[in-house]
């Protein structure tokens, strides 16, 4: 295996890019992936000297060592704690998927600790996990505080609610005791007018008895 190993390392490190051909001319810059040259006078194609090289059995790695770590262990990508069960120490090591939540990454390390798996993703598990349940505990410390503020800003308009519907009372009784006390008012008129006495019949029967010659 570790010969294997070896004979990897030596031809990766001779191995070059493949990339596209004119891949540094504007046309070709947003998209360096490989592409087969198709052109019937590409030099590339024909394998010219002075040219990039293209993709060849001579740049494979050995069948053993094939898609293993640089140690020689299986990748094994872990999304749930089932498939941390099926893993066996001695020939793989885990790779801990990044669509997972933080709450979930601390319970799959948590496990690889215990078990003394080998993780790939993560240099110093312990470090991460410590880092990561302080981040939870201040997002739980704020929101109780963004929700302990919300409760008192609801308190505080339900009172302000209040307030406003009792001194809408208290003007809505004031408006109608004025009014009461206005139509009160001109009743009362009403009825000083009514009991004023007539004069005008008194003063004419005055002044006829003053007149000589008349009788009342």
């Amino acid at each position: 295996m570790k010969k294997h190993l070896e004979i990897r390392k030596s031809v990766k490190s001779r191995k070059p890019n493949f990339v596209r051909g004119d891949s540094n001319k504007e046309k070709c810059k947003t998209s360096n992936k490989w592409r087969k040259p198709r052109g019937l006078h590409n030099k590339r194609r024909l394998n010219k000297k002075g040219h990039q090289k293209n993709p060849s059995v001579g740049f494979k790695s050995p069948k053993l060592v094939k898609n293993l770590n640089k140690d020689g262990l299986n990748i094994k990508l872990v999304t749930n704690i089932n498939q941390l069960k099926k893993i066996k120490k001695d020939r793989d090591i885990v790779l801990i998927s990044s669509t997972i939540g933080v709450k979930k990454k601390i319970v799959l390390l948590e496990i690889c600790l215990k078990d003394g798996l080998k993780v790939s993703n993560f240099k110093d598990i312990k470090l991460f996990i410590d880092k990561s349940k302080n981040k939870l505990k201040e997002k739980k410390e704020i929101s109780i505080k963004k929700s302990e503020k919300k409760k008192k800003d609801l308190e505080a308009l339900k009172k302000k609610d209040e307030k406003n519907k009792d001194t809408k009372k208290e003007n809505q009784d004031d408006v109608k005791k004025d009014i009461l006390n206005s139509k009160q008012k001109e009743k009362i008129k009403i009825d000083d007018n009514s009991n004023k006495k007539d004069t005008t019949q008194s003063k004419g029967g005055h002044q006829a008895s003053s007149v000589p010659g008349t009788k009342q």
